[in-house]
């Protein structure tokens, strides 16, 4: 399977049996793979696909863009269900059940409830000084790891009751180097991974804040 422009995001259908693709054309296309792999536009945005996530339990959807929006669709038909405006472009994205959590150009985090997708939850600024790069939310959904170009995670929760909890640490750093955080993934456990320019991953336990 090729795209015609470079692919900046994928994800999985709920059964296994489709994948769907965004990127630099602007598009979302649905691939059959029980179809041999034969592909159809979903979706079309502005500018550049960033994010795609199928909600499988309501059936849509979500694409997020560089053209400041999230779109959410119902793929039989051609125009979005529903249409999100953001506050500038949108640089990483994790949804979890019914938790979704936004990451702008602007450094500006979002959270919203998907039973709710219009309203958002919560809306503030970065825990983190520089521009995010990756984020991914909790397996419990009490919180996310939010990773930056400054080779720096923050760990931040939803509720600002928890807000004692939250803390920031530096990683993916070699004497005077720093690289990026490129992407961090969860173990059910809580335990996570990040990645990095420097070439190496890392596993962390945030409950006990060391690696």
């Amino acid at each position: 399977m090729t795209a015609d422009q470079p692919v900046l995001c994928c994800c999985w259908s709920d059964d296994g049996m489709r994948v769907f693709s965004g990127g630099c054309d602007n598009k979302a296309f649905l691939w059959d793979l029980q179809g041999g792999g034969t592909k159809m536009q979903v979706a079309q945005h502005d500018n550049a696909i960033k994010y795609i996530h199928w909600v499988g339990d309501k059936r849509v959807l979500m694409t997020g863009s560089w053209d400041k929006s999230i779109k959410y669709w119902d793929l039989r038909t051609p125009t979005p269900a529903t249409v999100v405006q953001l506050t500038d472009r949108l640089y990483c994205a994790d949804v979890r059940d019914n938790l979704c959590v936004i990451g702008t150009a602007d450094r500006k985090i979002t959270i919203y409830d998907l039973n709710s997708p219009t309203t958002p939850y919560r809306h503030f600024d970065s825990p983190l000084k520089y521009q995010s790069r990756c984020i991914r939310t909790f397996p419990n959904k009490t919180g996310f790891a939010l990773g930056s170009i400054e080779g720096r995670v923050a760990i931040h929760h939803v509720e600002t009751a928890d807000s004692s909890k939250n803390f920031a640490f530096k990683c993916h750093r070699i004497k005077n180097n720093i690289y990026a955080v490129n992407d961090i993934a969860f173990h059910p456990s809580g335990t996570f991974a990040t990645v990095g320019s420097d070439g190496t991953f890392h596993f962390w336990d945030k409950d006990k804040n060391k690696d």
